[in-house]
């Protein structure tokens, strides 16, 4: 049983839908409107001899100087490496409060290696770039205390734990951190 809509029935939906699509048209515009306009700049009326004018906002000049660029420190030292020659190594120096890595890549064969670093406090360490033997690049090779006893036997193994703490100033080179422990197991 199918119900026959006679035109009055069915000519009294068109005219409130025909209004909801009117009304959210307006609202989408308006909305659209407020929102590319959101961060234009109102003009501002300006008064001289009595005579109103609009102009544009004037932005107030800076007295902040322009920052410097930041003056860097330099970290170097040697690199080591339990066979014949060096692999080569990725070096980096991790900031001990902000975790940030400021790393350097060194060749086979290099014996030195030096960083770049903005001013604080660091530990370094040392990664190879390809696997050797049974060590990959995700080991770490510290500048510890283990590796300032000299990687000896009869260093204490608890210094494979005890990094060493860099800290530089701006334009201060600090010379001897060496991230040669490859010896914790």
């Amino acid at each position: 049983m199918i119900k026959k809509l006679t035109k009055n029935q069915s000519g009294s939906m068109v005219v409130p839908v025909m209004l909801s699509v009117l009304i959210l048209g307006i609202i989408s515009f308006g909305s659209y409107y407020i929102w590319q306009h959101r961060n234009t700049p109102k003009p501002v009326a300006v008064t001289s001899n009595s005579k109103s004018t609009v102009a544009s906002p004037v932005p107030k000049p800076s007295t902040t100087p322009p920052a410097a660029a930041p003056v860097q420190a330099t970290i170097s030292g040697k690199l080591a490496y339990p066979s014949s020659s060096n692999p080569a190594q990725k070096v980096c120096a991790v900031d001990t409060t902000t975790k940030k890595e400021t790393c350097v890549e060194t060749q086979s064969g290099d014996n030195t290696y030096e960083l770049k670093v903005e001013p604080g406090s660091y530990y370094v360490y040392a990664s190879l770039l390809q696997k050797q033997g049974d060590v990959t690049p995700a080991y770490k090779a510290y500048d510890d205390q283990y590796s300032v006893c000299g990687n000896a036997a009869s260093c204490p193994a608890s210094g494979h734990t005890e990094y060493v703490t860099i800290t530089v100033t701006a334009g201060e080179t600090k010379s001897g951190v060496d991230p040669t422990d490859w010896y914790n197991t």
